[in-house]
């Protein structure tokens, strides 16, 4: 059923069957929610597959604590920043993996730690003996082995990649890309509006463009996300 009650209001959309397609049969009906006051357009188009992938693992999956000393690998991408940031919501230490050029930008949104891979990387690893959960947005097999020669017993999520078998017993795999109920969108709504979150676009392309936005989001240095416009 129609909700006329958002016509001619700023919304966005998820649609639960997915949305990798030229044609959509949305045999369930789209999500929509209002966009409240002092959020644009951009800034809501960073919560479908980054504010929403980074809080269902955070606070469904990991249930991040101020106990927690969580590693973050690509802690400066699209889902990255919210998963920096929603740790640091639930008060955990925060280390974050991210390349040099991006270490600021880290530190801007509340790490406490920041190794850059791509500047004496093994020389930096002997920072993260006290590390309990780690979240991996990059997908590297090589890097996460790495860093779990350097770890003890650990919780290890990652959205990236769907097999890895840790070097040392105690070390827990496991892959979920998982969904967040309706009210958690109106939360991370909250939150942004608020102030607690801030969204971060790095660049937006026109769609004529889009592989040139996928080779930058593929193979550059990433603070934020990088979304296509439709005008």
């Amino acid at each position: 059923m129609r909700n006329t009650n958002l016509i001619g209001k700023s919304v966005f959309g998820a649609n639960p069957g997915g949305t990798a397609s030229e044609v959509i049969n949305a045999q369930i009906p789209l999500l929509l929610f209002e966009i409240p006051n002092g959020i644009t357009l951009q800034q809501a188009a960073t919560i479908i597959g980054g504010a929403d992938t980074a809080w269902h693992a955070i606070n469904d999956v990991l249930k991040v604590n101020q106990a927690d000393r969580v590693l973050i690998i690509g802690a400066s991408g699209g889902v990255g920043q919210y998963l920096l940031q929603l740790s640091k919501l639930r008060n955990a230490t925060i280390f974050s993996i991210v390349s040099e050029d991006s270490s600021d930008f880290a530190v801007k949104l509340g790490s406490d730690e920041v190794i850059v891979y791509d500047n004496h990387l093994k020389n930096q690893l002997t920072k993260l003996k006290s590390v309990t959960k780690i979240v991996d947005a990059v997908g590297d097999p090589n890097l996460l082995n790495q860093i779990l020669e350097h770890t003890g017993d650990v919780d290890i999520l990652s959205l990236s990649q769907t097999n890895f078998n840790p070097p040392k017993i105690k070390q827990h795999f496991q892959f979920n890309n998982g969904r967040i109920a309706l009210r958690d969108y109106n939360q991370i709504l909250n939150l942004l509006s608020n102030g607690d979150l801030t969204a971060h676009v790095q660049q937006i392309f026109p769609f004529q463009q889009v592989i040139e936005a996928q080779k930058i989001a593929k193979f550059k240095h990433s603070q934020g996300r990088i979304l296509l416009s439709f005008n």
